[in-house]
């Protein structure tokens, strides 16, 4: 806390990009009479706003509320969180931008189609919590000879008897060129509850990839319904309705994907890395700082 006090004196306006972080920097704040200006972009509140409070999320609501006193600037990255934040601190306190950006290709380049077996990409780091048993529940619903998945994310890959019985699985582990892992996908898969804004979607549909996810934070926003891709339900009965939507795609003619794939890149400009800039130096200044 010292060191953060320090640099109070040094600079006019401190950034936070992750939770702890800007605990750590709020707190630091407290009792100074002249500091720098503290703006916070949330890539993602610990908490789910309007969702029914556990103890855990009620601790870092309850956190944020207390530490909103000594916050200058909230940036959000999806409706959710922005509008909640609105509420906490005031509309010219907090501002909306999309997302951190993605690196986008200039143009649209049609994508191959072989009706029959979908590949579908999914990518999330090797975490329970992404969605892992939800997607081994839904493997074995799916038919090998019409369905491949292909998972990358890093960290360990976790072994367990249910994922040697996954046989269309594969595991790519960590990849560092992802460009070559999307063009080996139709569609990117996301069965993960809780978001920021999903970059992963982002990229793919920034190289005309339709993506399928659960109506959560952080997914809904990026995705118009039929258009660019599906949102399910996120209820017990979210893995038969993906595997009803997966197989609508599947079955779907060169020209009904290509459209969803075009639409899926003119979705995805707005996403775009070179005018994320621009975006952020706004969202600071806009409040005066």
């Amino acid at each position: 806390l010292c060191l953060i006090r320090k640099a109070y004196r040094e600079f006019d306006v401190v950034m936070c990009h992750t939770p702890i972080i800007s605990h750590l920097c709020r707190l630091a704040a407290i009792g100074l009479k002249k500091r720098s200006r503290i703006v916070y972009m949330v890539h993602g509140l610990r908490f789910i706003p309007g969702r029914r409070r556990t103890i855990k999320s009620a601790i870092f609501e309850g956190i944020e509320v207390l530490l909103a006193r000594y916050t200058d600037k909230y940036i959000a990255i999806n409706d959710l969180d922005y509008k909640y934040l609105k509420s906490l601190k005031g509309d010219r306190s907090v501002s909306l931008v999309n997302g951190v950006g993605v690196t986008m290709v200039k143009n649209h380049v049609k994508r191959s189609w072989n009706k029959g077996k979908l590949r579908v990409g999914f990518v999330a780091s090797y975490k329970k919590e992404k969605g892992y048993d939800d997607l081994i529940d839904l493997s074995k619903k799916l038919d090998p000879d019409n369905y491949e998945i292909v998972t990358c994310g890093y960290g360990k890959v976790w072994e367990s008897k249910e994922h040697s019985e996954a046989s269309i699985i594969k595991h790519k582990g960590f990849i560092k060129n992802m460009n070559d892992f999307y063009e080996g996908i139709d569609v990117l898969l996301t069965l993960s509850k809780r978001e920021g804004l999903n970059v992963s979607m982002q990229e793919a549909m920034g190289l005309g990839i339709p993506c399928v996810g659960l109506d959560v934070r952080g997914v809904r926003d990026l995705i118009k319904e039929g258009i660019n891709g599906y949102c399910i339900m996120n209820d017990n009965a979210r893995i038969e309705r993906v595997q009803h939507v997966l197989e609508g795609i599947r079955l779907m003619s060169e020209e009904e994907y290509s459209f969803m794939s075009l639409n899926a890149f003119s979705c995805a400009k707005k996403y775009d890395r070179s005018k994320l800039a621009e975006e952020l130096v706004k969202a600071v200044t806009s409040s005066g700082l």
